[in-house]
């Protein structure tokens, strides 16, 4: 559990290998804008640099209530259309 974490924290200290402008699939992003985990801006920042985002940037959640409050769409977003 806390590999993942301190996978995540390590990206903000050292150069990326991944190319986000280069994603050719939608990437959805979801962001809560009282997350006390990971800042909001951060969700703005992957929005405007991911090719082919697709933003859920909601302001009214927070790192748990936005899986638990958008638990139906978020599966829907991984139905194909």
């Amino acid at each position: 559990m806390a590999t993942g974490w301190l996978g995540d924290d390590l990206l903000i200290v050292r150069p990326r290998d991944l190319e986000l402008d280069r994603f050719d699939v939608p990437a959805h992003i979801w962001q809560g804008g009282h997350d006390w985990m990971v800042p909001f801006s951060h969700g703005e920042w992957l929005a405007a640099h991911v090719a082919n985002a697709c933003p859920h940037l909601l302001p009214e959640h927070g790192h748990l209530s936005i899986a638990l409050g958008s638990f139906g769409a978020i599966l829907d977003e991984m139905l194909p259309t």
